[in-house]
């Protein structure tokens, strides 16, 4: 993509049209301003999350989905739910295995407490 410097211009785009001699502007459409502002707001809080002891993160294998994809939402769905399940299932057989701790499982959504 083009480096647009601190500011865009309106002029300085017309200016790069019409000069035949002028690199061209790549300028980003709406499906890659999506992608890259929920990169952004992703990647601003994931630092906090992780180091977090409240949050376990978990990330299902999506990454090779587009955000701007909305015809794949069953399969997106389907892919999260099944990773979903298949994590805290394990974690739900790890704190069986580990029945002398208190907390085991208690922050599980279908734990019994």
């Amino acid at each position: 993509l083009t480096n647009y410097g601190d500011s865009l211009s309106g002029w300085w785009l017309l200016w790069k049209r019409l000069n035949p001699f002028a690199s061209v502007v790549k300028i980003p459409n709406q499906t890659q301003i999506q992608e890259r502002l929920a990169f952004c707001s992703h990647y601003k809080n994931l630092a906090e999350m992780k180091e977090n002891q409240r949050y376990e993160y978990i990330q299902p294998p999506v990454g090779h989905f587009s955000s701007a994809k909305f015809d794949c939402f069953k399969e997106i769905y389907d892919v999260g739910y099944h990773h979903g399940s298949t994590f805290f299932c394990g974690l739900r057989k790890a704190g069986e295995t580990k029945k002398g701790s208190r907390r085991a499982g208690a922050w599980l959504p279908t734990a019994d407490r």
